[in-house]
């Protein structure tokens, strides 16, 4: 499955890379494996269900919102998890 940055991730993608030495190859592996998820309102452009995916990576939570269809995934934005995406996160592994 292809995965598409808008202009928004990839600025917002750039600014990680700095801070927490984040990559695309990790970004692209969360959206895809997608371990915890909530869903979110339906997008009108992407004409799909927003979901969001929360992961760990090197130490830093991260929350990554999307857009899919079956054949593309589209990264709409992505910022540093809140305290309360933390803990579903830990909620949702540990089971």
């Amino acid at each position: 499955m292809d995965v598409f940055w808008n202009s928004h991730a990839t600025k917002r993608f750039l600014e990680r890379v700095i801070g927490y030495n984040i990559t695309e190859e990790q970004i692209e592996s969360v959206v895809r494996k997608q371990r915890v998820k909530t869903k979110k309102e339906f997008d009108k452009k992407y004409k799909t269900q927003k979901v969001e995916c929360i992961e760990k990576i090197n130490e830093t939570f991260v929350t990554i919102q999307k857009a899919e269809s079956k054949e593309l995934i589209f990264i709409i934005t992505m910022w540093e998890s809140k305290k309360r995406e933390e803990l579903e996160w830990q909620k949702k592994i540990k089971n």
